[in-house]
């Protein structure tokens, strides 16, 4: 395998000058990353650099299933789009496609939010840079900023990515509704709780209805994947920065789903604290509070840019400024319309990540796997919940609220 590896990158001389020496003395290592690809940090006497194989197989669960090799290629192209939007993404050093190999830089030396939230580590500001950044990303990529040509021949483009959107699609809509073989949740502590799910018909079309939108807006590019073990926190002088990594789903769709499968990994992060020892309600506390600015800083972010950089095809300036507050009133409708999706894909990932494929980190975390399960649950009803009543959401305050009411209920 190694040797396989090493012919993937060995001609290449930008690998050659970062690493040094020769391919012999190199040294291979596997990381744990959070990638559908293996991936592996390739040393030698200069330096090192990390290698995403995209193999031409994947296999999840007890389920195989084939991948383009030349998804890499999406990947760094959306990794520079995004990187152009919000310096946030990280940019990979480079990719080839014929290889099937991404040289993705040396850059997760930092700590994952994921695991950050996980050990109760304050972090303040840091949820909100993460908004920003999306925000940024989102406006920036969509026809509010970019005019109609160069928008569909991107859309075109990342078209040819479109079999990690299947895969999206067929493991957070479909799923965990079906016998898949992702499926692995918290048996049999779950088995009731998870046939409910399964026998509640108002919410399975609900996720229907979320998979209609998630097929036919091409809002704009979307990291497509966007879970706490994708954000990384780096201390720059002296200063917390995020960095958001790993852009292989890329692909378009609807304008809140990112910061929505980011939020699912925080709510479910939120209610694993019950099961990871004393201390919970503080840090709990804490974080309902910084989730709550973190939605003052997405909305005041992207209206900014609303107000400054909608240079696009969408809500043209010429045509609001027939009135005073034409701007004003479209910035509120546009923001209104879109909460209620939010909460369902929040929903939808939710259930994903507990019955489903990809798994919750923080909960698997739990060892004792009856109290796991109460989290687990709490995170259900939390998600079935926003789910069904989504069209009542009008922001982050109404799902806070929501959530506080679950974590009171179980105490």
């Amino acid at each position: 395998m190694w040797t396989s590896l090493l012919e993937r990158i060995a001609n290449r001389n930008d690998v050659m000058s970062q690493l040094g020496g020769s391919p012999q003395n190199w040294q291979i290592k596997p990381q744990r990353t959070a990638s559908l690809s293996p991936t592996f940090r390739v040393s030698g006497p200069d330096g090192s650099v990390l290698v995403k194989w995209a193999t031409d197989r994947v296999t999840l669960g007890r389920h195989v299933i084939a991948l383009p090799p030349k998804r890499v290629a999406f990947e760094a192209d959306g990794a520079r789009f995004l990187n152009n939007a919000a310096p946030e993404f990280t940019i990979p050093l480079a990719a080839d496609p014929s290889a099937g190999v991404l040289l993705a830089g040396s850059l997760l030396n930092g700590k994952s939010v994921q695991k950050r939230l996980t050990a109760r580590e304050d972090m303040p500001g840091v949820l909100a840079q993460v908004a920003a950044a999306i925000a940024r990303s989102s406006f920036l990529t969509s026809d509010l900023a970019i005019d109609l040509d160069e928008q569909r021949s991107r859309i075109a483009h990342f078209s040819g990515n479109a079999a990690l959107t299947q895969l999206n699609t067929e493991l957070i809509f479909d799923g965990p509704f079906i016998d898949h073989p992702t499926n692995n949740w918290n048996s049999p502590h779950l088995d009731d709780d998870v046939q409910d799910l399964l026998s509640d018909r108002t919410l399975v079309l609900a996720l229907q209805h979320l998979k209609l939108d998630y097929l036919t807006r091409a809002d704009c590019l979307l990291h497509n994947n966007l879970s706490l073990d994708q954000v990384y926190l780096y201390s720059v002088d002296q200063e917390q920065k995020v960095i958001i990594n790993s852009s292989e789903f890329v692909g378009y769709g609807p304008i809140e789903f990112d910061y929505s499968c980011f939020l699912a990994g925080f709510y479910l992060n939120l209610f694993a604290q019950d099961g990871l020892g004393p201390g919970a309600f503080r840090y709990q506390t804490w974080m309902l509070n910084e989730v709550e600015i973190a939605a003052n800083r997405l909305l005041a972010e992207f209206s900014d840019l609303w107000r400054t950089r909608r240079t696009g095809t969408a809500y043209s300036e010429l045509t609001l400024a027939r009135f005073d507050d034409g701007e004003e009133m479209a910035l509120a409708e546009y923001s209104a319309t879109r909460a209620a999706a939010m909460a369902g894909f929040i929903g939808g990932e939710i259930i994903r990540r507990i019955v489903g494929m990809a798994g919750s980190p923080e909960m698997l975390q739990i060892e004792d796997e009856a109290v796991r399960a109460n989290c687990e649950r709490r995170a259900l009803r939390f998600a079935r919940q926003v789910l069904l009543d989504r069209a009542n959401i009008t922001g982050t305050q109404d799902m806070v609220a929501i959530a506080e009411d679950i974590l009171r209920s179980g105490r």
